[in-house]
């Protein structure tokens, strides 16, 4: 009887611990409705599988838990990493206004995280780590915590509102790159956006920027692909030492009363480049301002709607705002007033230097 007991004991041992230390959930073959669950951080390989059923969300037991989500369902209610990181095999999908509640790590690599239909507030700080990966709105979301982005990702808007409250920040990481697309992001000030390094880069694809006050690019670059459009009687002031682009047939539009003022950490007027002739900044009851070194404009078109402003901290008209570069007609700059418009000098030189 000795002998039994003893074997009965081993053999219910292992089945105990398969429950209790289950690393695995849900099923590669049929569905399964999984329960609110835990992940351990004592287990390595966590795994939602792909036939599970998150629909009462699920936990990460603390910043050392790590866990895979590969499941083709969506999530129907909240998700808590409590630090931990969450890793996609497949496209994440939140319902209605469930999220992600506190701080963590997500890995998409080339995945997308979808969140739901109804407006939400986001309070939970987020690294996204990301190889082309993208984060997707489907309703309105305010922002009151800091997302980073790493590795190269896609913040797809789909038209709606991104509001930055006092604690919103966007953060792209050193040598990062991030796209912000058909997207509104409102409450802009300050650094709230930025890189940290300048090798980081922000991508503008049809872009609504709402500034609640002045705002600075400080390092790294941007470059529009399509549309950035800012507004908003604030101040955008470009301050880094690096190269930005707008591309050929895509337009930096400066909305009424905004200003757009040019002052790199760098001595160098040329640092915003029209790359094409259908590259475009287009003024509309705005201001275009350069610092003491100047500005340079050459290739693309000025467009001038309404009452629009030129000034300059420029001492010589070297260092004014140029327009082309009075050597090659290539280099010319395209200027286009529209009727019952027109620019005015308030401070400083503007040397107009296209050449026939």
């Amino acid at each position: 009887m000795r002998v039994v007991s003893c074997v009965l004991f081993f053999l219910f041992i292992p089945l105990f611990s398969s429950s209790l230390f289950a690393a695995q959930k849900g099923s590669e073959t049929v569905v399964s409705i999984e329960p609110h669950y835990t992940f351990p951080a004592a287990d390595t390989d966590n795994k939602m599988l792909a036939f599970g059923w998150f629909k009462n969300g699920f936990t990460l037991e603390d910043v050392a838990t790590s866990c895979t989500f590969d499941s083709v369902f969506s999530i129907n209610s909240n998700v808590n990493l409590h630090g931990g990181s969450l890793y996609l095999d497949n496209d994440l999908f939140f319902t209605k206004d469930t999220m992600i509640t506190d701080s963590g790590k997500v890995v998409l690599a080339d995945h997308a995280l979808e969140l739901g239909c109804k407006d939400l507030t986001w309070t939970g700080t987020i690294c996204w780590d990301s190889s082309m990966g993208t984060i997707a709105l489907n309703s309105h979301v305010t922002l009151c915590s800091t997302w980073t982005f790493s590795g190269v990702a896609i913040l797809d808007g789909h038209g709606k509102n991104l509001l930055l409250n006092q604690l919103g920040n966007i953060v792209v990481e050193k040598g990062s790159c991030l796209c912000l697309k058909n997207i509104v992001i409102k409450g802009i000030s300050g650094n709230a956006i930025r890189c940290l390094d300048d090798k980081a880069q922000i991508v503008f694809d049809l872009v609504r920027w709402e500034q609640s006050g002045d705002y600075s690019f400080t390092q790294g670059s941007f470059r529009i692909d399509s549309r950035l459009d800012i507004r908003k009687t604030f101040t955008f002031s470009y301050e880094s030492s690096q190269q930005s682009t707008i591309t050929d047939d895509a337009t930096l539009r400066i909305g009424p009363r905004a200003t757009l003022s040019y002052n790199p950490s760098m001595q160098s007027q040329s640092l915003l480049v029209l790359d094409g002739d259908d590259a475009k900044i287009a003024l509309k009851n705005a201001t275009l301002h350069a610092g003491v070194n100047g500005l340079q404009l050459t290739k693309g078109l000025l467009e001038v709607r309404g009452d629009c402003y030129f000034s300059s901290d420029a001492t010589t008209s070297s260092d004014g705002i140029l327009l082309g570069d009075g050597d090659l007609a290539d280099n010319n700059l395209a200027i286009d007033v529209f009727p019952e418009s027109g620019i005015e000098v308030t401070s400083g030189y503007v040397v107009y230097k296209n050449v026939e």
